[in-house]
């Protein structure tokens, strides 16, 4: 509770269990003295590790002129915004700004267009990472800039 750590006892104070000094075992009852003052009450290091990237990554990307793509197969199926808007489970407003590229929609979307209008929107990247020769990234991360105690 003071937060000295020499002699601490284990004690039981309004129910919870805590590691406490001498005076300050006095507020509850005394289980039993721990034998060694850091034994229990260790103070955790957090390590942290960089995370090992793999050399090659897969990126799923959307083309370029997604837009044109889907307005395009809408308009061949015969629908118009607010039917295409009903099928998708979608607000018409959506599908809107879909087909003028105002909106760039997520991957998961994405592949539900694709599987809908039956075309192709998402492509996959392999990006490199560069290694150097001790086998880390060459560019820094937020954890480099942390400083820990």
């Amino acid at each position: 509770m003071c937060g000295r750590e020499e002699d601490l006892y284990k004690t039981s104070i309004e129910g919870t269990m805590l590691n406490v000094c001498k005076n300050c075992c006095k507020y509850g009852k005394v289980i039993k003295p721990l034998e060694s003052p850091r034994e229990e009450a260790k103070v955790q290091k957090l390590i942290v590790r960089k995370p090992v990237l793999p050399e090659k990554e897969i990126v799923f990307v959307l083309v370029d002129d997604y837009a044109n793509k889907i307005r395009n197969k809408r308009e061949q199926l015969g629908m118009n915004q607010e039917d295409f808007a009903k099928l998708l489970h979608e607000k018409e407003s959506l599908v809107h700004k879909l087909e003028t590229g105002h909106f760039e929609p997520g991957i998961d979307m994405a592949k539900k267009l694709e599987k809908i209008l039956k075309i192709k929107i998402v492509e996959q990247h392999e990006e490199e990472h560069e290694k150097t020769a001790a086998g880390k990234s060459s560019g820094y991360t937020i954890g480099d800039m942390i400083k820990f105690k």
